[in-house]
C-alpha cells in the first residue's frame, strides 16, 4: 500500500510541475498510459488513486472545478482501455470504443459552447492574421493570411472532424502503448497487439464513396448540412487512412528487416517535404492492394531465391 501512495504522490508532483510551467497537454495526458497500466495488471486500487490525483490535482493548480472534471475525464480514458483489454476488446475495437465516447463528449460539450468557442477561435485566428500582416514583405505572408481567414469562415464545417481526428490519434497512440506493453501478461487475443498489422476494414471504402458523393452534391448545389457532414467526414476518414498508412509503412519497414529507426525517418522525411498526405492515400488503396501481403510475398519469394542459390 505504501508504495501505492508514493506513485501516486510522485505522479502528482509530475502534474503539477507541468502546470506550473503551463505545459497543459503534457499534464493531461500524463495519466491515462499509468492508469491503464495498473487496470489491466488488477491494481484496481492504485488505478482509482491515479484518476483521483489526475481530477484533484488542476483544480488545487488552476482553481477551476471545471478544468479538472476534463483532466479527469482524459484521464479516465485509461480507465476504459483497461476495462477493454481485461475484457478481451480487440485492439482496433479499443481504439474505435474509446474515440467514440470520448468524442461524444468533447463534441456535446463544443456544441453547447458553440458561440464562446467560436469567438475564441476568431479571436485567435485574428491574432495571427494581424501577426503575418504585419510582416507582409515575407513571401508565405498572404498565402497564410487568406488561409487563415478561409478558416474563421468555414469553421464550423472542419472544427469537429478536426476534434474527432486529434482523438483519433492520441487514442491510438494510447492504444497501442498499452497493448504492446502488455503484450506478454494482458489477455489480449493472438497478435491484435501490433499496430502494424491493425488494417482498416474492408467495407470503410464506402464510406469514402458516400462522403465523396456528399462533396460533389455541395459543390453543385450548395447545402450547410451537406457541407459539415462531407468535409467533417473527409477528415475523419483521411484520418483514419493515415493510421493505415502509417502501419502499413511500419510493416513493410518490419518485413524488410531495417533498423527500428528508419521508418521514422521516412516519416520525419515526408512532413519536412510535405508529402505526408501520402500515407492516406496508401492507406485507402490497401483495401484492394494489400500492401502488407505482397511485402511479406516479396521478402518470402527472395528468401526462397537466395535459398536456391545457396544450395547449388
Amino acid at each position: 500500500m505504501r508504495s501505492y501512495w508514493i506513485i501516486c504522490i510522485g505522479m502528482t508532483a509530475v502534474m503539477a510541475l507541468f502546470l506550473a510551467t503551463g505545459l497543459v497537454l503534457p499534464a493531461m495526458l500524463l495519466f491515462p498510459a499509468p492508469i491503464a497500466y495498473c487496470w489491466i495488471g488488477r491494481r484496481d486500487t492504485l488505478a482509482w488513486g491515479l484518476l483521483l490525483c489526475a481530477t484533484v490535482t488542476p483544480v488545487l493548480m488552476l482553481g477551476s472545478v471545471l478544468v479538472g472534471l476534463v483532466f479527469g475525464l482524459v484521464a479516465a480514458q485509461g480507465l476504459v482501455l483497461g476495462v477493454l483489454v481485461r475484457n478481451r476488446m480487440s485492439f482496433g475495437g479499443a481504439i474505435l470504443v474509446l474515440t467514440l465516447i470520448v468524442f461524444v463528449f468533447m463534441a456535446a460539450h463544443s456544441a453547447i459552447m458553440w458561440d464562446t468557442l467560436r469567438a475564441d477561435w476568431q479571436a485567435a485566428l485574428q491574432m495571427h492574421s494581424e501577426r503575418f500582416e504585419s510582416s507582409a514583405d515575407e513571401e508565405p505572408a498572404p498565402h497564410v493570411v487568406s488561409m487563415l481567414a478561409w478558416f474563421e469562415e468555414n469553421l464550423a464545417y472542419v472544427y469537429f472532424g478536426m476534434l474527432a481526428s486529434g482523438i483519433l490519434l492520441l487514442v491510438t497512440a494510447l492504444c497501442s502503448a498499452i497493448y504492446w506493453t502488455m503484450r506478454l501478461e494482458a489477455p489480449v487475443l493472438g497478435g491484435n497487439y501490433k499496430f502494424m498489422t491493425m488494417r482498416t476494414p474492408e467495407h470503410l471504402v464506402w464510406l469514402a464513396i458516400l462522403l465523396a458523393l456528399l462533396w460533389f452534391l455541395d459543390s453543385r448545389w450548395p447545402n450547410e448540412v451537406v457541407r459539415f457532414l462531407s468535409w467533417n467526414g473527409a477528415l475523419v476518414l483521411a484520418t483514419v487512412y493515415w493510421i493505415n498508412g502509417l502501419s502499413i509503412l511500419l510493416y513493410v519497414f518490419h518485413v524488410l528487416k531495417f533498423k527500428p529507426f528508419v521508418p521514422y525517418i521516412v516519416l520525419l522525411g515526408m512532413v519536412l517535404l510535405n508529402l505526408v498526405y501520402v500515407l492516406s492515400i496508401a492507406g485507402f488503396f490497401d483495401t484492394w492492394l494489400d500492401f502488407r501481403r505482397k511485402a511479406s510475398e516479396y521478402v518470402m519469394t527472395r528468401t526462397q531465391k537466395d535459398n536456391d542459390a545457396s544450395d547449388k
